[in-house]
């Protein structure tokens, strides 16, 4: 029984983890500190989360600090070097940049 109800909730994981990416090109990057901030040229309303702030809707924000932060930033700048669009997952949350969605991940094609 466990075998049937496995591909049914990876799907549906799958799915629900969709909701909350954009593919869009990389319109500004901020860094402050250990704090880099970066924005689209375009974002999507849906899922967005609670702690975002007016104004905020296009920017992510992440920690140099945080356990994935330096290979976030590495996509980003080989993204924006190369002039291809990334594909931004948001986290759920504003748990690095108060006011701004964190990237769960970041993705861009060859």
């Amino acid at each position: 029984m466990t075998r049937n109800i496995m591909p049914i909730m990876v799907g549906a994981l799958s799915f629900l983890c969709s909701l909350n990416s954009i593919a869009a090109s990389i319109s500004s990057l901020k860094i402050d500190d250990e704090q880099v901030v970066f924005s689209l040229n375009q974002t999507s309303a849906e899922n967005m989360p609670a702690c975002v702030t007016t104004g905020n809707e296009t920017y992510f924000g992440f920690s140099l600090n945080s356990a994935n932060g330096k290979h976030l930033y590495r996509a980003l700048i080989f993204a924006n070097s190369a002039g291809k669009d990334v594909t931004v997952k948001g986290a759920g949350d504003c748990a690095d940049v108060a006011g701004i969605q964190r990237p769960l991940s970041i993705s861009t094609a060859f």
